[in-house]
């Protein structure tokens, strides 16, 4: 099953609504669920146009972590594309920290810019 728009959204939605019944029990602010989807990332750069795969690992509803072969700077800016029932959507991230695990392997922790997944209409 491939992790649509909506999808990501309403496990994240899901999650929220969890964390209001139990408490968590991380030092952590958000809450964090692991998963394993395959998504699509939007670099700025020299091959901006170019698409970049990567294994989303963990998100919260402030952000994510994934595995990539991008390396990216704290602070950097990119997007995670993925498909919506309106068609295809970009989702504006910013890397909080990255660090080299292997060759060409990136453990990246990025931050959502906004709570876009309050805007989306099937998601609810």
């Amino acid at each position: 099953m491939d992790l649509t728009a909506e999808r990501f959204a309403q496990l994240i939605l899901s999650m929220n609504a969890r964390r209001i019944i139990e408490r968590s029990r991380e030092n952590r602010s958000e809450q964090r669920s692991g998963v394993r989807y395959r998504i699509m990332l939007k670099v700025p750069g020299p091959a901006a146009n170019k698409v970049h795969r990567a294994w989303l690992r963990d998100f919260s509803s402030t952000g994510l972590g994934m595995a990539t072969s991008v390396s990216m700077n704290s602070g950097q800016a990119f997007a995670i594309q993925m498909q919506s029932a309106a068609g295809p959507i970009e989702i504006p991230c910013t890397a909080a920290h990255c660090q080299r695990v292997a060759e060409d392997v990136y453990n990246v922790g990025a931050r959502f810019m906004d709570r876009w997944y309050t805007k989306l209409p099937d998601a609810a």
